[in-house]
């Protein structure tokens, strides 16, 4: 069941489906809508909720530069609306690192996170061994927003997708027509978030404080900052687990969702 629901001073669309415990809730990343996680959310146990973020496809924009702890505050006020105590959550991406946040901020709403693959490359600045990459990655960001400026905004998203979040071959290859033609759509907001300058504010330091158990998940096929920063990123938080998903890549929910089904599952039972 899909409904407008006013939370945080902004509509959002919301979808709900299944019954009973556990509550889970979907998060989804960059450029996407909830309609990502359908393949997944199928096959987890309990009742499972997913929602389009501020800005995405079914909700609203509202004026102004958007920032990252608007989102944060979104997914906290939808956790309240629910109203069903402490629920597990589960992230891709940047919505990986909003769940994250929400676990540093409000542990009393979490019990469980699943968080595939956080970008958090900026732990990885101070690191000569991968300061080359990182460039190159900034550097392909900054292409796809100048591409979405100047209205080219399938051309701006194609190279995030291929030289920045997916890697070579998913544009074409993993996403069809319907998908591509969200990203596409969700170019304008991700730019918004581009510009953010907040956009990165989770810390080492607050991550390793929080209890709330965290399963990394992550594939062995993802483009190759995501490795050596969710390393960093495990060695600083003593209450983060990892799994590597064999043959997986960034788009998990879209080539995996069965072994991502069965992680949340046990995860979250356990």
């Amino acid at each position: 069941m899909a409904e407008h629901v006013e939370l945080n001073g902004v509509v959002l669309l919301v979808e709900r489906a299944g019954a009973g415990a556990p509550t889970v809730v979907f998060v989804h990343g960059s450029w996407d809508d909830h309609s990502t996680w359908n393949r997944v959310a199928s096959a987890v146990d309990g009742t499972v909720v997913s929602y389009d973020r501020r800005g995405h496809s079914g909700s609203r924009q509202p004026l102004g530069q958007g920032s990252i702890d608007e989102d944060v505050d979104d997914l906290v006020a939808l956790i309240e609306w629910i109203d069903r105590g402490p629920v597990a959550v589960v992230g891709h991406s940047y919505g990986a690192t909003m769940s994250l946040l929400v676990a540093c901020r409000r542990p009393d709403l979490i019990h469980h996170i699943v968080a595939h693959e956080p970008p958090l490359f900026a732990v990885l600045r101070d690191d000569p061994l991968h300061a080359a990459s990182l460039a190159d990655v900034l550097a392909a960001m900054q292409h796809a927003a100048d591409c979405i400026e100047s209205g080219r905004p399938e051309e701006g998203a194609a190279h995030f997708v291929e030289h920045v979040g997916f890697g070579p071959g998913v544009w074409d290859g993993v996403f069809d027509d319907e998908e591509r033609a969200i990203i596409v759509a969700n170019a304008d907001t991700w730019l918004d978030q581009y510009r953010d300058p907040r956009r990165l504010a989770l810390s080492l330091d607050d991550l390793a404080a929080t209890e709330v158990p965290v399963l990394i998940t992550r594939g062995n096929r993802s483009p190759a900052l995501y490795g050596p920063a969710l390393d960093r990123v495990l060695a600083a938080a003593p209450f983060l687990s990892s799994l590597t998903i064999d043959g997986c890549g960034h788009a998990v929910a879209h080539t995996h969702p069965a072994e991502l089904a069965a992680a949340v599952n046990e995860f979250v039972a356990s």
